[in-house]
């Protein structure tokens, strides 16, 4: 660690999860000096942000997909990071505050079948002898590390399959449950969001209406194509895009329970402005659409969303509440217009739902273990100091688990967590620390 003085002592930090915040802070703490275990439940790290594209036109949009993506690349570059482990596929099932709270028993799982992220050598044999094809490698920003697509793997889905295991040249395949037990000083919760799911409204066409798609299967798209989207029915670039707002946000209908209460999800206009400049600047003489509550801005790049991706956009001030199959694969947008107070419908050749972010389902489960609190809209407090009964000391939350938040906040506050954590290792507070922080969105 980077300090003098006899109070200066090595912590041992327990990450679970490695979306952007997770590497962020890891990074940061590796820095510092202080050992970081990084537990990521997925085959790879990264969460949502490793399958976003950039909204770059002529000039940088500021969207931070770069920023977010650097870190995960810097977070699996194979010896980069002295020490800092990365464990894949695997789960915390145990996380007990120590009495007297002096740090955290921790017991992990790897889940089964595994690749050893350190062990493996890259080789590509268990990719050429799987015979369901299981094994991938995904491709930037965590291009090189090897994992197992559980969906599909034989011995995933009950089978006796064994073939990479024996293929494997240096035993970097391990399929029996694997349990091992840490001591860490600090715990970094980076268990990332949940993205709403539209088709829990059948008003908004997800998946009964062609050529409907969500933010993110736009974002999916978007990697390489320097801004063409088509359409998955025909192929063709859609010459009349719409973006529907606040899909899965400010909903009274869907939201009236406390795990999903009224929130803005405080990214969705940013990322569909982005998205719509983008598309403009790909195809000039496309007609897009935004039908929005009211635009909401957050972070910084206010003056670039607003010079760079309005003009030549329609904004119609209504919230859709239909969505239907048109002729030629169109989709029937069907709204009530305020200013006429008439009801239209209008065709678009394709929608993007703006979904919004959304705790994870195992929040609860996890403020219980560790004694962290949650707020009243399911995500855990952020910035939390004071002294917890139990005394598991400070307690720093970041990130979209602690609500919603875009890339830039949520690197800029897992590098603060880390930056807290080795303050805290240097003696300036002798109390362990539990920060929670985790990946952002677009």
């Amino acid at each position: 660690m980077d300090c003098v003085g006899q109070n200066c002592r090595k912590d041992r930090v327990l990450v679970i999860g490695a979306g952007v915040a997770g590497a962020a802070t890891a990074l940061e703490l590796g820095r510092g000096g202080a050992e970081a275990i990084v537990v990521e439940r997925d085959a790879w790290p990264g969460g949502h942000v490793a399958q976003f594209g950039c909204k770059a036109t002529d000039e940088c949009l500021r969207c931070n997909v770069c920023v977010g993506q650097e870190a995960l690349s810097d977070l699996c570059r194979i010896g980069g990071n002295p020490g800092i482990s990365l464990h894949t596929g695997t789960i915390v099932s145990e996380l007990n505050p120590r009495p007297g709270g002096r740090g955290f028993d921790v017991r992990l799982q790897a889940c089964t079948p595994k690749v050893s992220t350190e062990a493996c050598v890259r080789c590509g044999i268990c990719a050429e002898v799987c015979p369901e094809n299981s094994i991938l490698s995904p491709s930037a920003p965590v291009d090189g590390l090897v994992g197992i697509d559980t969906t599909c793997c034989r011995r995933s889905c009950g089978e006796d399959c064994v073939v990479c295991l024996e293929a494997c040249p240096a035993g970097a395949i391990s399929v029996e449950p694997v349990v091992w037990e840490e001591a860490v000083d600090h715990v970094i919760l980076a268990t990332g969001h949940q993205v709403y799911d539209p088709s829990e409204q059948r008003g908004f066409g997800y998946g009964r209406v062609p050529n409907v798609v969500t933010g993110l299967d736009v974002e999916r798209s978007l990697v390489g194509t320097r801004g063409i989207v088509r359409r998955e029915t025909d192929g063709a670039v859609p010459k009349r895009i719409a973006f529907v707002q606040c899909v899965g946000s400010r909903c009274e209908t869907i939201h009236r329970t406390p795990d999903w209460p009224n929130t803005c999800s405080t990214v969705c206009c940013a990322y569909a402005l982005r998205m719509a400049g983008l598309f403009r600047h790909a195809a000039p003489e496309a007609e897009i659409t935004v039908y929005y509550m009211d635009l909401q801005y957050t972070g910084r790049g206010h003056e670039i969303l607003t010079q760079e991706c309005l003009p030549g956009v329609a904004l119609v001030r209504a919230r859709p509440y239909e969505l239907n199959a048109g002729p030629d694969g169109a989709v029937v947008v069907t709204y009530e217009d305020q200013t006429e107070c008439r009801v239209k419908r209008v065709e678009h050749d394709l929608v993007v739902l703006s979904v919004g972010i959304r705790r994870q389902p195992e929040a609860h489960e996890m403020a219980a273990a560790i004694g962290v609190p949650l707020d009243e809209n399911g995500f855990f407090a952020p910035w939390q100091r004071e002294r917890q009964t139990g005394a598991i000391g400070h307690v720093i939350a970041v990130g979209t688990c602690a609500g919603p938040a875009d890339i830039a906040t949520s690197v800029s506050q897992g590098r603060a967590a880390a930056q807290e954590l080795l303050r805290e290792g240097c003696g300036e507070d002798d109390m362990p620390v539990a920060a929670v922080g985790v990946g952002g969105a677009p």
